[in-house]
């Protein structure tokens, strides 16, 4: 009886050629073992030749692992990098825009609600120092002050220019000269517009000081 040889994993049998009752020709046995080898191939335990079973034959039949196909790791393609930065390209068309106006719309607010402060500020220091106080502004330059009228004492300078702390566009005082007495009176009503990225706000001040921002 023939010995029992090993290939790739599974029982393959130097005397197939020699056995007639082999299930399978000799040379078709040798490239089911070359399959084998490679894990391209796993012989049925039951098709093995009784000839040539042996209990070191049975134990490695049952013993032995099915080998898989091999998983290939590799990197990206060219196509799938491009394919990438394109879809990242579009994205970004889509939400640029909307992070920009987001973006504008919480500089102009803050800016409104500080120009906003600003005013009753005014009102309050024309009555603290008990006397008139101007709020003079140039919309060029889009800057604001608060001076005494006797004097020209600079109490408050508010800068709204893009570049500053707000980055206002825009900024428009309906009159660049109000004069608020100690009284708590104003010489006129005031508004104000900002503009910052598309987004727009209104202050709007009355006579009294009572003043209300809007969009």
């Amino acid at each position: 009886m023939s010995e029992p040889v090993k290939v790739g994993g599974s029982a393959g049998f130097a005397g197939d050629r020699e056995h007639p009752d082999s299930p399978w020709p000799w040379a078709w046995g040798r490239l089911l073992a070359w399959l084998e080898l490679r894990g391209l191939y796993t012989t049925p335990a039951e098709l093995v030749p009784v000839v040539a079973r042996t209990p070191q034959c049975d134990a490695a039949l049952r013993n032995r692992r099915v080998r898989r196909w091999p998983v290939s790791r590799r990197g990206f393609t060219m196509f799938e990098l491009l394919l990438s930065v394109v879809i990242i390209g579009i994205m970004m068309a889509m939400f640029v825009p909307q992070i920009s106006s987001l973006t504008g719309r919480s500089a102009v607010g803050k800016a409104a609600q500080v120009v906003q402060q600003d005013l009753a500020r005014a009102f309050g220091l024309a009555a603290r120092l008990r006397k008139p106080v101007i709020i003079q502004a140039n919309n060029s330059l889009k800057i604001y002050q608060v001076v005494d009228q006797t004097g020209g004492t600079v109490r408050l300078t508010r800068r709204l220019a893009v570049g500053q702390e707000f980055g206002v566009e825009s900024m428009e005082f309906s009159s660049t000269s109000i004069t608020i007495q100690p009284n708590g009176v104003a010489s006129d009503t005031l508004g104000v517009t900002l503009t910052a990225r598309g987004s727009t706000r209104h202050i709007s001040m009355s006579l009294v000081g009572l003043t209300r921002r809007t969009q």
